[in-house]
């Protein structure tokens, strides 16, 4: 990614007092957490994060409001903050990284058992904290949140759908229709709904890495995988947590296709700042192509290319094999920069249609984040 520090990036929003405040929150949790966990918390939270999340709160707030950012507001940022890096420290854990932000990893500097269980630790704490908000109304102007859509092949439009049927309430999966339950916990319904759509995603691509969908160059239902994949991974992955952050900010699920594109926008700009990092090193940097990740560069060089697919399938390759693939990559740098940028218009777009007051302060948190993988 570009070289920004967070500092640049919450000044040029105009956000210092919000992440003030959530940082103080942050430091003063810490603080007061259990003496055994206090260490691996302070490891964890030790600084180096452009805090985007919270900042689409923060802004997704200010969309709908003139008014200084209220308590359910600034404690549901930090919950989503302590969230992220609880998928962070499982990340980690995954993919066996031994340094994050320039520092070792909770399980590098630990075990991996401290990891998993400071991750769970972190995450009932998210959960504690939302629990002591009032309880508040779901804003009835509001549908409910359609998930029953899955990713259209070979589709335009970033987040292209087809609808299919209804389908009845499932004891087993769901909760219970919001409408007729009366006040509910907004913040936990949400944050529930995260944890289910990233539970999903991740398994999807741990099935892709894991058992080689992709081996023979053939997905398990006999397509190929390509673009349409990477955009309902983005979507549920990154695209979620930015969508449930705008819901959280705002207070209504107004502003949800907002938050998605804003979020599928940061995944792709990962994926390709990645490449780019790999195009300068000249080589190394590639783990995301060693453990077979469909990223947005991969999935157009697999489009593009059988031979790059047949090479992408296989779980050894030859080191020139791994030199093609990096160049195929790089390659396709010029088109995942069209791609991104296809988003970043949709969510202006979005942004004017949905007529947020803060227009000017929405187009800059956009920038920021498309300036994580700048084109060339």
């Amino acid at each position: 990614m570009v070289d920004v520090t967070p500092s640049e990036v919450i000044r040029s929003l105009g956000f210092e007092p919000e992440v003030q405040g959530l940082r103080q929150r942050l430091n003063a949790w810490v603080a007061d957490s259990d003496p055994e966990m206090r260490p691996m918390l302070r490891l964890q939270f030790g600084g180096g994060s452009k805090y985007f999340r919270p900042l689409t709160v923060f802004a997704c707030h200010h969309a709908v409001s003139e008014r200084p950012l209220p308590e359910p507001v600034l404690v549901a940022a930090l919950a989503v903050e302590l969230f992220h890096n609880v998928t962070l420290i499982i990340d980690d854990l995954v993919d066996n990284s031994p340094t994050r932000r320039g520092k070792p990893t909770l399980h590098e500097f630990y075990d991996p058992l401290t990891a998993w269980m400071v991750a769970g630790y972190i995450d009932a704490a998210a959960t504690e904290m939302l629990l002591a908000l009032p309880v508040d109304a779901w804003p009835p102007e509001s549908p409910l949140p359609d998930l029953d859509r899955r990713p259209v092949p070979g589709a335009k439009d970033a987040t292209s759908t087809t609808k299919l049927a209804p389908r009845r309430f499932d004891t087993r999966r769901d909760w219970p229709s919001i409408e007729a339950a009366g006040p509910v916990r907004f913040d936990l319904r949400l944050l529930a709904e995260l944890k289910r759509r990233l539970a999903i995603a991740e398994c999807v691509q741990w099935q892709n890495r894991k058992d080689g969908a992709l081996r023979g160059g053939r997905a398990r239902a006999g397509r190929m995988l390509g673009v349409s994949d990477w955009r309902y991974l983005a979507r549920e992955d990154t695209g979620s947590m930015f969508e449930i952050c705008a819901c959280l900010g705002a207070r209504t699920q107004r502003f949800r296709r907002l938050g998605r594109l804003l979020g599928m926008l940061y995944h792709g700009c990962d994926d390709v700042a990645d490449v780019q990092a790999l195009e300068r090193l000249g080589g190394g940097g590639d783990a995301d192509l060693d453990d077979g990740i469909l990223t947005l560069p991969a999935s157009l060089a697999i489009r593009r290319s059988d031979r790059v697919r047949a090479i992408y399938a296989k779980e050894q390759r030859t080191p020139a094999e791994r030199d093609l693939l990096r160049r195929a990559l790089v390659d396709e740098l010029p088109h995942a920069a069209r791609e991104l940028d296809e988003i970043r218009q949709q969510v202006e777009r979005e942004a004017k249609a949905q007529n947020v007051r803060n227009r000017a302060q929405f187009e800059r948190l956009i920038e920021q984040v498309r300036m994580l993988a700048p084109a060339a």
